[in-house]
């Protein structure tokens, strides 16, 4: 049976420097489309867990397409002028 090893982003880092492992190691890491799966599925089993995080983006994500509308209200004359 396989053994899980859970490292941080700092961690990863700091093994990277020290040359024990190589960043393209970590690419290929990052990259695997089963990786990125269990990522997913572990994010979303928290959100759906913890009903303040999901409060949270909620109010990240509002907030955030606010101020696209905004810069893109703002900015309108640079890209009216094309359409």
């Amino acid at each position: 049976m396989a053994k899980k090893i859970i490292i941080s982003e700092s961690m990863a880092k700091r093994l990277v420097s020290e040359g024990i492992i190589n960043e393209s190691g970590v690419d290929d890491i990052l990259k695997n489309r089963e990786f990125k799966k269990e990522v997913k599925d572990i994010t979303l089993d928290a959100v759906k867990k913890d009903k303040d995080i999901e409060k949270e983006i909620k109010k990240i994500v509002a907030k955030s397409v606010e101020n696209l509308f905004k810069t893109l209200w703002q900015r309108s004359q640079t890209w009216n002028n094309n359409i």
